[in-house]
């Protein structure tokens, strides 16, 4: 969700995409990687006059869309005893002039390397941010993957076509679906209709088959002939009551008349008979 934030240090407002389960280190972390300009150490979360603690979550706090968070800068214990000057040894004043200027310290570069640090040290306990961590270079790998598969096999993304024939069952014209996958040889009941086949259903055999979902077996027809191109073969078939699949050969079949099928040149051969795939 969005969180807004405002920020009592240089009076800017911005929004930051929290998750619910973000504690506070992790959202000072969004925060400084999103505005270098604060030190993580130097700054804390205000809510509705509460300030926030490291075990309190975007959840935990009751937070909602667009509501506001305050940044407000951590003020140190300051020693204000007042300094008596004239007891200071005279004798220790420095010479300014004689610093060498090689010792000078660039406070933004130690500045920087001091909230790495930090920002290092919270991601390593933070279990929350691990997993963002983790989620995204399993993410980077899915997409490297994606990229090499298009450029060096872009036929891989190419859908392949189902293997459909011509036939004639009881003189009426079928285009079932060639399946290895498919142990035995189905079609559904308005198909078997549509063939004039329900008187030789035998409703003796029942059951359920399973493939991509489930469907109920009626019965069965124990012997069919089916045409393809000029032969005849008898074939068995399980009548289902799914709505979607008309005529399924299976394996029963396939292995039964030796059937074989050429995906170089496209067709199914059964004997010296030859049947080209057609699209449905």
């Amino acid at each position: 969700m969005l969180i807004s934030f405002y920020s009592q240090i240089d009076d800017n407002t911005f929004q930051i995409d929290c998750e619910p389960q973000d504690s506070l280190p992790v959202i000072k972390i969004y925060i400084v990687s999103l505005c270098n300009k604060y030190n993580i150490n130097e700054i804390t979360i205000k809510y509705n006059n509460y300030i926030i603690n490291n075990n309190d979550t975007i959840s935990s706090l009751g937070l909602n869309e667009n509501d506001i968070l305050e940044i407000i800068p951590i003020i140190s214990n300051i020693d204000t005893t007042t300094i008596d000057t004239t007891t200071i040894d005279t004798t220790t004043t420095i010479d300014t002039t004689t610093i060498d200027n090689t010792t000078t310290i660039d406070n933004t570069t130690t500045n920087t390397n001091l909230i790495l640090n930090d920002i290092e040290n919270i991601m390593m306990m933070d279990p929350v941010y691990q997993q963002k961590i983790e989620d995204k270079i399993k993410e980077d790998i899915v997409d490297d993957n994606f990229v090499n598969a298009l450029e060096n096999n872009p036929e891989l993304f190419i859908e392949p076509t189902m293997l459909y024939i011509d036939c004639l069952v009881n003189n009426i014209a079928l285009k079932p679906l060639i399946d290895t996958g498919a142990q035995s040889t189905i079609m559904n009941m308005s198909c078997v209709e549509k063939c004039n086949l329900t008187f030789l259903i035998d409703k003796n055999y029942k059951g359920e088959v399973y493939g991509v979902g489930k469907s109920n077996i009626i019965g069965k027809i124990n012997l069919a002939q089916i045409q393809i191109e000029n032969s005849y073969f008898p074939i068995s078939i399980l009548v289902i009551d799914n709505t979607e699949l008309d005529f399924i050969i299976g394996l029963d079949m396939m292995k039964r008349h030796l059937m074989l099928i050429n995906l170089k040149d496209n067709y199914l051969q059964i004997d010296n008979v030859i049947s080209k795939f057609i699209k449905k």
